[in-house]
């Protein structure tokens, strides 16, 4: 499959999981309302596969302080903090949950 058309798959599923992921994000005030924040996040976490990376960088996208969708977080991760950071191009593997210090920004492409 071409570059091109890849790009496109991503966007168009970018696009739909920013739609189902606006519910859950519009409950948790954005990231704001702390408890329904962390629900979500752990909610998010269980959801495995390509579907849920999809869904957790759609909902991250609208709920942390700044998260690029080209990143990823993998089943079983979540931040339990929404005041964190993620750039571009960050890999976020199985099970890794970052909680401290609540301003954590992590970088472009890091793993």
């Amino acid at each position: 499959m071409g570059s091109r058309m890849r790009k496109f798959l991503k966007a168009a599923l970018n696009a739909l999981f920013l739609v189902l992921a606006f519910i859950p994000a519009l409950l948790s005030g954005f990231g704001r309302v702390k408890p329904v924040y962390t629900f979500f996040a752990h909610a998010c976490a269980t959801v495995p596969g390509g579907i849920g990376d999809f869904l957790r960088g759609a909902y991250y996208h609208m709920t942390l302080r700044s998260f690029d969708l080209s990143s990823r977080i993998s089943f079983g991760s979540f931040f339990a903090h929404p005041e964190a950071g993620i750039g571009s191009g960050v890999y976020i593997g199985t099970g890794a949950q970052r909680s401290a210090p609540a301003r954590t920004r992590i970088g472009r492409s890091c793993f």
